[in-house]
């Protein structure tokens, strides 16, 4: 049996989150600058990964709808 430290368990799950968040917010501009595409296509990317990080910010942390707003609009 196998007994893990509570504090870096803890850790370790916070950077995985964070991490998971900045690879979300940084996609999309990867994404622009690398990908020639219409101005409608990136309109519509740049919404897919906005919904996907406030969907994501609300379902793995315990924030209200007023904190899931700033965190996108920031």
């Amino acid at each position: 049996m196998d007994h893990y430290a509570k504090g870096r368990l803890v850790v370790f799950v916070k950077l995985l989150t964070l991490s998971f968040a900045v690879g979300i917010l940084l996609a999309p501009v990867l994404l622009l600058f690398l990908v020639p595409m219409k101005r409608e296509v990136m309109a519509w990317m740049v919404f897919g990964f906005v919904l996907a990080f406030s969907v994501t910010l609300s379902a793995v942390t315990e924030a209200k709808v007023q904190e899931v707003l700033i965190g996108t609009a920031a």
